[in-house]
């Protein structure tokens, strides 16, 4: 089974491809592209919603064979932000590419996996190993929810 983990913030898209053969996981895109940086004058949300649909539609569409999405959901913290609300835009976006692609996914919090954000780098070194470039939390994010959404 193959699974794509989104971890989306506000400046970025982080993603990674995991696959699941025999019990043995495998981060496919670790030597590759796993980063999706919002563009510098993509400054109002409706550009940016605008710009995410294209990027996760290329990256789905580069990506045919994947079963199942991974979405690394922002942890709760209590109070209202912008940024809360451009990430529940983001991911508001994305499942509703994932609907129109007829893809299933399944959303998980670091709680799912017993983990946390201080946690989590070393969590996915053990079980995958790291990303070539660009390694941290949001990365490492992504791929604990591709693993999880692979079962």
């Amino acid at each position: 089974m193959k699974a794509l983990g989104i971890n989306l913030s506000p400046k970025e898209i982080r993603y990674a491809i995991v696959t699941k053969t025999d019990g043995r996981l495998d981060y496919v895109n670790k030597g590759s592209e796993n980063r999706i940086v919002f563009p510098a004058n993509t400054t109002e949300i409706e550009d940016k919603l605008c710009w995410l649909y294209d990027e996760i539609k290329r990256v789905l569409s580069y990506h045919k064979d994947i079963d199942i999405i991974g979405i690394k959901t922002r942890e709760f913290v209590g109070r209202d932000s912008s940024n809360l609300r451009a990430h529940l835009h983001y991911e508001s976006i994305t499942i509703l590419i994932l609907g129109q692609m007829n893809i299933p996914f399944k959303s998980f919090l670091y709680r799912n996996a017993k983990t946390n954000r201080s946690s989590v780098k070393a969590l996915i070194e053990e079980k995958v190993g790291q990303s070539d470039s660009y390694w941290n939390e949001q990365i490492a994010g992504a791929v604990l929810a591709a693993i999880l959404a692979l079962g």
